[in-house]
């Protein structure tokens, strides 16, 4: 056992001792039994030697001294485990559950096994992964070997962190967003109800949440990434948005979401254009009126009138086809046409090689229109294939469509009943002073011929020349 010291006062009469208790001891009680000195008992002044050395049991009023020199580790782990999964010791709640300690012992905190504080809310714990030491001191004073435990402290929720956005208009009629969030959620806790849509117009832009899919998920059901599909028509800037009411469950249990709204922006364009008209112009209608369309003109050119504006690299001349008849309404085939799309009507026009555009010229050139008596139009090839700025091919024509062709007129005979000519002069013609006038009427005039010229002569050898014109009458 241990080591005992007794002193004696001055008189002599009065022993006082220490016991020192080994570091393996760990007695319930320690009581004096006997008083021996350096191996024998007490000797008095006078030599006497004390005969009864037994310690009288009444002396010690039957007081027992408790002896404690050893204190095991307490045990610790997380009060509260807010993890989604059990034991994970993830956990949005720092505060420790602490056993294995003795009746009244301190228990002790700390985050470098060194220093050392009583209250573990006092410690500065930041988000992320932990490590706490505990330990405690018993009544007696022992100090415990120190318990270490580890974990993830997360006390912020998720929060979205960017929403794609798409600089490329749409043109198949469905879109697919990229949602990030700012860590890992619980993939099952993410709906479509947490999005929304923005920028809709009525008749002009439609569209509808349709899919969400979890990019990124993990053997424990978690995800960052998420695809929202979205399926629009119409053509306009579609904004797809976080709810306000949104809210997602990270691996520590935190539900948020609400942090900051974000959004994220994609151009549609589903609407194909369409012609809405061809029509002549009327710098090749070369006849008496610039309006009616019968023309001598062997340069036809046609205004095309697009619903919306499209590429201009586009398009060329094998985008439109020329029709033919004849003055009988049989077909002619023009195979010489030559057709070119312009920005303007005019001969100087430039050809299109860019920009956009939603009016065009196409000019047609083709000898053969020097000999034709008949109507020349111009159509939409089947096979057309000039698109908008977003690559939408155009759709034939619109519901209405204006059309307007050329009547080409390259001769002034007559076809029809035979010119007939009659003259009628005053009775008497004596000088130009007593003259009437001499009044010439045509019959058998086609009904396109709006002037024609008559020379009007006497058997003297004088005449007069004059332009007859067309009358309303």
């Amino acid at each position: 056992g241990g080591s005992a010291v007794l002193t004696a006062d001055t008189e002599g009469t009065t022993l006082s001792g220490t016991y020192t208790v080994l570091a393996s001891e760990n007695a319930d009680t320690l009581t004096v039994d006997t008083i021996v000195l350096d191996g024998s008992a007490p000797v008095d002044l006078a030599g006497n030697v004390m005969t009864d050395n037994a310690v009288p049991e009444a002396n010690l009023g039957s007081a027992g001294i408790e002896v404690d020199t050893i204190v095991d580790a307490p045990t610790a782990v997380l009060d509260d485990d807010t993890g989604l999964f059990e034991d994970d010791n993830v956990s949005s709640d720092p505060a420790l559950s602490v056993g294995g300690t003795e009746t009244g012992a301190v228990v002790e905190y700390s985050t470098d096994d060194a220093t050392w504080v009583t209250d573990q809310s006092s410690l500065s714990l930041a988000d992320g992964s932990n490590t706490l030491y505990v330990r405690q001191i018993d009544l007696a004073g022992n100090v415990s070997g120190s318990t270490s435990i580890q974990f993830v402290l997360d006390t912020t929720g998720p929060e979205p962190g960017e929403v794609s956005d798409d600089t490329v208009a749409d043109t198949d009629g469905s879109i697919t967003f990229t949602v990030g969030l700012s860590e890992p959620v619980l993939a099952s806790t993410v709906s479509l109800d947490d999005f929304n849509l923005q920028g809709l117009v009525t008749d002009q832009l439609s569209g509808s949440l349709d899919g969400l899919t979890a990019v990124d998920t993990d053997a424990d059901g978690l995800a960052t990434r998420f695809e929202v599909t979205v399926t629009t028509a119409g053509e306009g800037i579609l904004t797809l948005a976080m709810a306000a009411a949104a809210q997602f469950t990270d691996l520590a249990g935190n539900v948020d979401g609400s942090g900051s709204l974000v959004s994220g922006d994609a151009a549609v364009d589903t609407v194909h254009p369409q012609v809405t008209g061809i029509e002549r112009v009327s710098l090749s209608d070369s006849g008496s009126s610039d309006s009616d369309g019968i023309t001598n003109a062997d340069s036809l050119v046609f205004e095309v009138s697009i619903s919306q504006p499209i590429d201009g690299s586009t398009i060329d001349g094998t985008d439109f086809v020329v029709h033919a008849h004849d003055e009988h309404g049989a077909e002619v085939i023009i195979t010489d046409a030559v057709l070119t799309v312009m920005d303007g009507p005019s001969g100087d026009a430039t050809q299109l090689s860019g920009g956009e555009h939603g009016t065009v010229y196409v000019h047609v050139q083709s000898a053969a229109f020097a000999g034709l008596n008949g109507e020349v139009a111009l159509d939409l090839a089947h096979d057309a294939g000039f698109a908008d700025p977003a690559g939408n091919v155009v759709d034939g024509y619109a519901a209405v469509t204006e059309f307007t062709d050329y009547e080409l007129d390259n001769s002034a005979e007559f076809d029809g009943a035979p010119l007939g000519v009659e003259v009628s002069t005053p009775d008497i013609l004596t000088s130009r002073a007593d003259a009437g006038d001499v009044t010439v009427a045509l019959s058998g005039i086609d009904d396109d011929i709006v002037a024609v010229s008559v020379t009007v002569g006497d058997t003297n050898g004088s005449s007069v020349e004059a332009t007859v014109r067309e009358t309303e009458n």
